[in-house]
Formats: structure tokens, C-alpha cells, sequence
């Protein structure tokens, strides 16, 4: 249910900002919406680092670990406020405007929407190597590094917290970045870097050397930024106004089911059929490997 519900809100506060950028800051307005995906996860982590170094494990597991849950419901309230309070775009209304007749408006969405779908399925193949980043390195990462890695779950807690922070304060540096030599050449390298340095990095960890681990995500957390700021300013010009909203979120859905959702229980699968604990590298490179496919068809699809 959260997942539903956090991946429809997603695609439409990327809509949102997309049709609300002025020219040539479509790329750098949409990194802070990576900037506050991040700020979620190190709100998370300080919780999670304050919880565990304050109270016994007992403690902890008995029924401390609720309490940061309970503090995420006056965010939720706010949440809901601000979306209930929300205008229309100025580009959805002038679309609005020009069409005649709810009917019509429909009919117009429903034939877009399967016009859409190739360019769908082209945003979430883009979207692979980024979402396996994300989820990979900066959200399951903690949990993996403490149970198959043997690290201490503060040190866990440590490594991921100093990655989103550099992932973050990436961000808009990227953005603004995919204004000026384009989002799909950013997207290229990134998924190239994904590539090449998911399996070392995983190495690195698995040295156990926290110093080492901590450089490693970092590197790590510059890369995920790229890819990121630049997927999200690629993809809402692929589609019409009409339906931007339901494909763009499609799109990046499907990459977050099968390379986000699901990741930690194809690692922990992969993990105890191959008896490798550096599964996760494998799960990003494969997912890297999606984004070069799909890249492929960007001349065809994403004109």
C-alpha cells in the first residue's frame, strides 16, 4: 500500500514540476525532488542511529523502533494539506482549455495513454540502472551491510547516512548539469559508471573496513545522484500533457517494481542460492544493463 501509494504521488510532484520549470531548469527543479527523497531517507537513518545507540537491543526491538514510525504522521498531515491545496499548471489548463467536452478530454487520454505505451516501457528501462542504484545503495544497503556483511548497525547506519548525504547535495549539481549538455548524455555515463564500479564497491565493503566503506558509498552516492537528476529531467518530455501524469508514473513504476520493490528479496534469493554476499552489485549491473538497451531506442521512441 505505501508503495502504491508513494509511486503515484512521485510521478505526479514530477509532472508537477516539470510543467511548472521555466526553460532550461526543467533538469535542476526536478533534482529536489531527489533532495527530498534523500532528506526522507537521512531522517530515517538519524532516527534509525539515534534509536539504536540510545536503548538496549530489547529495548529496541521491543517496541522502541515504532516511535520514529509515529513521528512520520505530522508529515503526513502536512502532506495532505499541501496536495489539497495544489492549482493546476498552467500548460495542463491551457491543454484543458483547448480540448471540447469532458467526453472528448477521455477519449483523447484513453487513445494517448496506448500511443503511450512503447515510450512507457522506454522511460522504465531508463530508469533501471537509477532505481537499482537508489534502492540498492541507499535504501537496503544498511540492512544488508548488518546481516551479510557482519557490520555493526552503527557503522551500517554511518556508511549509508555519509552516501544520501552525498547523493543530496549531488543532486542539484547534476541538474543543472542535464540543462546544459542534456539529460540522456548524463544518463549514458552514469549508467556506464553503475557498471563498471557496482562490483568493486561492493568489494570494498566486503573488506569490512568502515573508512573504506565510506569512501566507497560516496563514490557511490555521486554516481546514483547522476543518474537520478538526469533520469527525472529525461523522462516528462516524453509525453503529452494529457497524459504525462499516468505513463510518466507507469514508467517509473515498473522500473521500481522490478529493480526497487523487489530488490531485497531477489538479493537475499540470489544470495543464498549463489552463496556470493556481493549479489547486490549484480542486481545494479543488471539493471544498468536494461538502461543500455533501452538507450538504444531513444532515437525511435524519445524524439
Amino acid at each position: 500500500m505505501q508503495g502504491i501509494a508513494v509511486g503515484g504521488e512521485f510521478g505526479g510532484a514530477a509532472t508537477y514540476v516539470a510543467e511548472y520549470a521555466p526553460k532550461g531548469r526543467r533538469g535542476y527543479d526536478l533534482s529536489w525532488l531527489g533532495v527530498a527523497v534523500g532528506g526522507g531517507l537521512l531522517a530515517g537513518s538519524f532516527g534509525a542511529l539515534l534509536v539504536t545507540n540510545t536503548a538496549s537491543p530489547e529495548v529496541v526491538n521491543g517496541w522502541l523502533w515504532r516511535i520514529p514510525f509515529l513521528l512520520a504522521l505530522p508529515l503526513g498531515l502536512v502532506g495532505v494539506y499541501v496536495r489539497t491545496q495544489l492549482t493546476e499548471t498552467p500548460e495542463f489548463l491551457a491543454a484543458a482549455a483547448a480540448s471540447e467536452g469532458s467526453a472528448r478530454r477521455a477519449r483523447n487520454a484513453s487513445q494517448q495513454m496506448g500511443r503511450d505505451m512503447p515510450r512507457v516501457l522506454y522511460a522504465a528501462g531508463v530508469l533501471s540502472a537509477m532505481t537499482a542504484a537508489t534502492y540498492i545503495f541507499l535504501i537496503f544497503l544498511p540492512s544488508y551491510l548488518s546481516t551479510a556483511m557482519d557490520f555493526a548497525k552503527s557503522d551500517a547506519t554511518v556508511i549509508n547516512t555519509t552516501a544520501v548525504v552525498t547523493f543530496c547535495v549531488a543532486l542539484p549539481f547534476f541538474g543543472k548539469l542535464s540543462d546544459r549538455i542534456g539529460a540522456p548524455r548524463l544518463i549514458l555515463i552514469s549508467t556506464v559508471l553503475l557498471l563498471l564500479l557496482s562490483y568493486p564497491a561492493m568489494n570494498v565493503l566486503d573488506s569490512g573496513n568502515v573508512s573504506a566503506g565510506i569512501i566507497a558509498m560516496v563514490v557511490m552516492g555521486i554516481v546514483s545522484a547522476m543518474g537520478f537528476a538526469s533520469g527525472l529531467a529525461a523522462i516528462p518530455e516524453l509525453f503529452s500533457v494529457h497524459s504525462r501524469y499516468t505513463s510518466l508514473g507507469l514508467g517509473w513504476n515498473i522500473a521500481a517494481v522490478v529493480f526497487g520493490g523487489t530488490g531485497p528479496l531477489i538479493i537475499t534469493e540470489m544470495t543464498s542460492l549463489t552463496g556470493s554476499i556481493l549479489t547486490p552489485a549484480y542486481f545494479v549491473m543488471a539493471g544498468a544493463v536494461c538502461t543500455l538497451v533501452a538507450l538504444q531506442f531513444r532515437n525511435r521512441l524519445a524524439g
